[in-house]
C-alpha cells in the first residue's frame, strides 16, 4: 500500500503543460545572413490553432497569449478552435500547413496521449517547439464536507468500492483522464464524469 500511496501522491502533483509549436517541416534556410536581415517576420496575420473547444483552460490561455503576441509582433493573431479526436484534428491541420510560421499550434499534452490512445501517429518530433507556456499542477480535492479527511481514506474507499466513488476529470485524451487510467492499473476504479 505504501508504493501505491507514493504513486498517487506523485500523480497528484504531475504537471501538465501547454506547448506552442509550429509545423515541424523546416523551410529552406536563407542563402545568406543578408537574406535573414531582409526577412521581417511577421508580415501578415498569424493563425493560432487551438485543437480543443472554446472556453477550456488551453483556449483561455491561448487567447491571453495571443493578445500579448499581437502587441509584441504588431500583427493580428487569429484564433481558430478546431476540436476533434482529443486534439488530433487541429494538430494535423498545423502539421499539414505551409511551414512558414504563420500557422501555429497552441496545445496541451495531447500529442503524447493521442499515440497512446491509438488516435494518431503524430508525435512531438513532428513539430518545432517554441515555448512551454503553462505548468498545470494536478490536484486531488474533495468537498469540505466530504467524509474523506486523508488521501489514504479516499484511496481505501475507491479500492473497497470499485465503480462507486465519483470522480470528475477532463475529457478522454487529457492528462487528467490519462491519470485515471493509471489509477485503474493500480486497482482503483472510480465513476468518471468528464467535463470540458
Amino acid at each position: 500500500m505504501k508504493l501505491r500511496s507514493i504513486l498517487l501522491l506523485l500523480l497528484a502533483f504531475c504537471l501538465g503543460f501547454s506547448l506552442v509549436a509550429c509545423s515541424g517541416k523546416q523551410p529552406e534556410a536563407p542563402a545568406s545572413s543578408q537574406e535573414v536581415r531582409k526577412t521581417d517576420y511577421p508580415q501578415k496575420p498569424i493563425t493560432m490553432i487551438i485543437p480543443y473547444g472554446e472556453g477550456g483552460t488551453t483556449d483561455l490561455t491561448g487567447r491571453q497569449l495571443a493578445i500579448l503576441m499581437e502587441k509584441f509582433l504588431g500583427q493580428p493573431i487569429n484564433i481558430v478552435n478546431q476540436k476533434g479526436d482529443s486534439g488530433a484534428v487541429g494538430s494535423k491541420t498545423v502539421l499539414d500547413s505551409v511551414p512558414d510560421g504563420y500557422t501555429i499550434l497552441f496545445a496541451a499534452e495531447s500529442l503524447g496521449n493521442q499515440r497512446v490512445m491509438g488516435i494518431s501517429e503524430m508525435s512531438y518530433d513532428d513539430f518545432a517547439p517554441i515555448m512551454v507556456t503553462v505548468n498545470e499542477p494536478k490536484v486531488i480535492v474533495v468537498g469540505k464536507d466530504s467524509k474523506y479527511k486523508t488521501l489514504k481514506e479516499l484511496i481505501d474507499d475507491v479500492m473497497a468500492r470499485p465503480d462507486k466513488v465519483k470522480m470528475s476529470c477532463t475529457n478522454p485524451g487529457s492528462s487528467g483522464y490519462t491519470q485515471t487510467l493509471i489509477y485503474n492499473k493500480l486497482g482503483m476504479y472510480a465513476v468518471l464524469s468528464p467535463f470540458t
